[in-house]
Formats: C-alpha cells, structure tokens, sequence
C-alpha cells in the first residue's frame, strides 16, 4: 500500500490526496525495478561497446550445451559444443580452423571434413597416427607410431617413401599398382628394385654375399651374378649369353685383373 507524505491536503470530493507525495513512487524512480525481459528470458542487442571486468574474480558457465560466436549468420571464431564434446576455432562454415575431439580423441588443423576440398593435418591419439590429408585422401604424411610404419607422399596410392620394422621402401610398396619399387630391406639384409611384384635390376644380398644385377627371375633371365661363396664366383647367364659357333678373330683383348693379377681374353666377332 503506497505511503504518502502530507505536504499538501486530502480533496474529500476527489477522495485522492492533492499536492501529496507517493514515498513509493519516488523511491522507484531513484531504484528501478528488474525489468520483466532480461538476459535470462530473451535476446539482446548492445547499445554501444561494454567492458566486463573480472577485477581478479572467476566468471563461470556451468552445464551449458553450446557455447559459439557468431558474425551475422556465419559460425566464426569460437565454437566450444559441450555436449558433443567437440571444440573447434576458425570458420566453421568454411572449415578452416582447429578442432579438438575429444569422442574420436584426436586434434586437426585445417579442413577436417573436407566442406572446401582442403588439405588437414590429423594427430589421431586412438591410433597413435599423424597424417596429412587432402580432399578426404591420405595424402603427403602418415606416421602410424602404432606399427612403426611411417609414409611419405601418395600414402594410399605407389608414389611414396615408406619406412617400417622390416626397412625403407620408395615406390609401389604394395603393388597396387604394378610399378617399381627400390628396397632397403633390414630384415634381409638385401637392397633391391622390383618391378610388378618381381625383383628385377639390382639385387644385393649382403648376408649371403650375392650380388646380382639384370633380369632377375625367370628361367631364362639375362643377369650378372657375383657370388662369394659359389666355385665360380662371377657368373652370366641368359638365353643370348652363348652361341654353339666360335666367331672370327677381332684383333682386340679384353683386360682383366683376377687375384691381383692382369690378363686380356681374346674378343672374337660373332659368325
């Protein structure tokens, strides 16, 4: 019930004060009351710039699902979604930013679901791998810490440099493709070229003291093969290696130094 001062009279006629104050009227105006719409129950727009300041306290936000900043219709900036458990900075309409997993437990940088056909760097912890991508392909670097394999270039296709328990490997390592391959293999002991999933042009067998260099597989390959161990220790072999005729003198020697020593063979020119 409003309080009033006597400052002025009461009009009987009227039954209202007249020349009276409102002491609760005039106490409003000095406090105003909490507006009905706030903050809590409606949207706003600033006036003008605001400042909050801390003033060394916490300013917290408890149980919220989604926390984002906008720019006119536009996910930009920050976009921390709670419930998902996904968090992610940049242009999240044009995917270029940093987004942190924590359901596939893993971090990317860049393009992440391939929205712009963009390259993304990927550090998945659940498999231990770091890989790059581009256009959703595995492309450029893939580091899987889990198998000790680590590729460099066209990981999912034959142009790549590949690393592993067993050695090095540049080229098709996977004959997906039926082309080349050079190989360092540890394991073995052996570094060789291979070609369509055969080995062919050089083969160095360390551990066996085998070296060979040609067409490698095949009854009849065309190949040179120097082997320590064997009682003929260089070697040649091939279909067109021999003829049954013994050709005519050429005039010309070829030198050779065995055990130390100098030696020439006759060359003769085929019959």
């Amino acid at each position: 019930m409003p309080t009033f001062i006597k400052t002025g009279y009461w009009d009987k006629k009227a039954k209202a004060p007249d020349g009276w104050l409102d002491l609760n009227l005039f106490v409003e105006t000095l406090i105003p009351p909490t507006p009905s719409t706030n903050i809590y129950n409606s949207n706003g727009t600033l006036t003008g710039n605001r400042t909050l300041s801390g003033a060394s306290n916490d300013l917290t936000f408890a149980d919220l699902n989604t926390f984002k900043t906008i720019v006119g219709s536009t996910e930009i900036g920050l976009k921390l979604d709670f419930a998902n458990k996904k968090f992610f900075l940049g242009e999240n309409s044009w995917p270029f930013g940093v987004e942190v997993d924590f359901n596939n437990n893993f971090i990317s940088i860049g393009d992440p679901t391939a929205a712009a056909s963009g390259t993304t760097l990927f550090i998945d912890n659940s498999n231990t791998i770091i890989k790059s991508q581009y256009n959703s392909n595995d492309i450029g670097l893939k580091l899987d810490f889990a198998n000790n394999e680590y590729r460099l270039g066209d990981v999912n296709n034959h142009n790549y440099l590949i690393s592993n328990n067993n050695g090095i490997y540049l080229g098709d390592y996977f004959a997906n493709f039926n082309t080349t391959i050079f190989s360092i293999d540890d394991t073995n002991s052996l570094i060789k070229t291979s070609y369509q999933s055969n080995d062919i042009g050089l083969k160095l067998d360390f551990a066996n003291s085998n070296y060979e260099f040609g067409q490698l597989t095949g009854n009849n390959a065309t190949k040179l093969k120097i082997d320590d161990a064997a009682a003929f220790p260089v070697q040649v072999s091939g279909t067109n290696v021999t003829q049954n005729t013994s050709g005519t003198a050429s005039g010309k020697f070829l030198k050779i130094k065995v055990d130390g020593v100098d030696y020439v063979i006759e060359l003769k020119n085929p019959s």
